[in-house]
């Protein structure tokens, strides 16, 4: 029984170590796909830039100009940009370590959860508006491709959070029979 205990350990670390790499990975996507996004369809950057000085208080909204205004939403998008990259880092890095069993904290657990729920309610919004919205904003073949990456998130981070529970109990049955 402790040597099916240990095979199963094995399986499950290695998983974590593969999908932490995948998260890794896909965050760098996901940076490049945005860069990609923005310097090929200056339309989608001219909305994006619209709704981003919508948001702006109208009385500081008159006083700055265009340039500056423009640098002000590159600012935020690479903040934005940086934090999930950061975030995703931490939860990719984290797997790894505990698949190598270097860590033992869950708290990459939670953000895999929160980052999870993220991609639900996005994946929820493109099924949505694919069915709901006429709006020729984003294109059919493109509200696909985002439910397919955001489908593929969603499966990925639900089986880095099993492997990781899986890990946590198996570890705890292999010390309790030694």
């Amino acid at each position: 029984m402790e040597e099916q205990i240990k095979i199963t350990l094995r399986r499950q670390e290695h998983t974590l170590t593969i999908i932490g790499l995948g998260v890794i990975l896909f965050g760098f996507w996901s940076m490049i796909r945005a860069a990609i996004e923005y310097m090929l369809d200056s339309s989608m950057l001219q909305s994006a830039f619209d709704e981003f000085m919508s948001t702006l208080d109208p009385a500081y909204r008159e006083s700055i100009t265009d340039f500056k205004a423009g640098i002000l939403f590159l600012f935020a998008s690479l903040l934005i940009l940086s934090v999930e990259m950061g975030f995703r880092l931490y939860i990719g890095r984290s797997a790894m370590a505990v698949g190598k069993g270097k860590n033992k904290s869950i708290l990459y657990l939670v953000a895999a959860s929160v980052l999870c729920i993220i991609y639900i309610l996005s994946f929820i919004s493109y099924a949505l508006a694919l069915f709901i919205s006429s709006s020729e904003d984003v294109s059919l073949f493109d509200k696909l491709v985002y439910i397919v990456i955001d489908l593929t998130s969603i499966i990925t981070l639900a089986d880095m959070i099993i492997a990781g529970i899986r890990v946590r109990r198996l570890r705890k049955k292999l010390s309790r029979i030694n």
